[in-house]
């Protein structure tokens, strides 16, 4: 069972399928829970916001990865910028949260007349987004984005996906999935 599918048990609103009359689940939203009580708080928060999809998650991550940005600044010794920090803390965010798939097919690779998309060319894969658009996102002036704080978001983004390492570690391990 892959990660989304276990973390979704947690989601109230789901309909349940893997049941029948009478039957009781493999895996219950009581060990989804039970097995989250080993991962970080970070890792925790990342992966109610990717799979439950309640906007109180987003605002969790949110806050969770300005903590993230506010101690690289401290341990890099970066400018104390404090729009700038919380920008790329919202780039971070919009980054794990768009997978990158593509809009119009939906990560299928083909249109709804089972032929090859335009838009991605048949890979099921969006466009990343320029540094224009991320500079945009973070409310900053392009070239000052360009030059000094893309980096920065990125190894904010890329720890952000440590803790979503930390995620399917844990769930591997507690949930043998």
């Amino acid at each position: 069972m892959s990660r989304s599918e276990i973390m979704t048990r947690l989601n109230v609103k789901n309909v349940r399928f893997d049941v029948g009359s009478g039957g009781i689940p493999v895996i219950t939203p009581e060990l989804v829970a039970g097995a989250c009580a080993y991962m970080s708080r970070g890792a925790y928060t990342l992966a109610r916001a990717i799979h439950c999809g309640e906007a109180s998650d987003g605002i969790a991550l949110l806050k969770e990865a300005e903590k993230l940005s506010y101690g690289l600044a401290r341990d890099n010794g970066w400018n104390y910028n404090e729009k700038a920090i919380k920008g790329i803390a919202v780039i971070a965010c919009f980054l794990i949260m768009n997978p990158g798939r593509c809009k119009w097919c939906k990560g299928t690779k083909f249109n709804t007349h089972a032929k090859q998309c335009q838009a991605c060319n048949g890979t099921g894969q969006a466009k990343d987004p320029s540094l224009r658009k991320l500079a945009e996102i973070a409310d900053m002036d392009n070239e000052n984005y360009r030059k000094r704080w893309h980096p920065r978001a990125m190894r904010l983004l890329a720890e952000l996906q440590i803790l979503m390492c930390e995620v399917d570690r844990v769930l591997k391990r507690q949930l043998d999935a």
